[in-house]
């Protein structure tokens, strides 16, 4: 149910959904599902925060082993 300008407005879930459908079909892109999309992003910032631990235990191990600039 929805209120606009003083109205009541009852709406069955079947027709709320297609009408949601309906209204988001806009940004669909013919041939690749959102979830695809999603997955891929995913993926792709899990390998750029592998990439940051990486060079962050690359840059720590030296210094932790007692390399340059290690203070005991």
């Amino acid at each position: 149910m929805d209120v606009e300008d003083g109205v009541l407005r009852i709406e069955s879930y079947p027709a709320r959904i297609w009408r949601i459908q309906r209204e988001c079909a806009k940004y669909a892109i013919p041939g690749i599902l959102a979830s695809d999309e999603l997955i891929a992003d995913r993926r792709e910032e899990f390998r750029r925060e592998e990439e940051e631990m990486a060079a962050t235990v690359s840059f720590i191990r030296p210094l932790a082993e007692g390399g340059a600039g290690c203070v005991a």
